[in-house]
């Protein structure tokens, strides 16, 4: 099953489908996410802050509210954040400030 955590209309969908097809359905693993490479020395594009953020914090977000209702009814629930990076090198090549000329 495809799921664009960017999308709400989506997410509705596929959280109902899977909650249908598996009524006891009590485990949310968050773990989708995105780091696009950017100029962490100079002003960060605007279309870029908003798909990281929607995808890195509202798609949680978005995926926990979808199955809370859900999981309330079950005798044990957990939803799992976790977190997708990069290598380091990657990490380093975005994150390092470059000297002035």
């Amino acid at each position: 099953m495809a799921l664009d955590v960017t999308n709400p209309t989506n997410i509705a969908a596929a959280t109902t489908k899977l909650i249908a097809e598996f009524p006891k359905l009590s485990v949310l693993i968050n773990n989708a996410g995105i780091m696009m490479p950017d100029n962490a020395a100079g002003a960060m594009d605007e279309e870029l802050l908003v798909s990281t953020v929607t995808t890195n914090l509202l798609g949680p977000i978005r995926m926990t509210s979808a199955v809370i209702e859900h999981f309330k009814k079950q005798p044990y629930a957990v939803v799992i954040n976790g977190l997708r990076s990069r290598r380091r090198a990657d990490r380093q090549q975005t994150c390092e400030r470059q000297p002035k000329d």
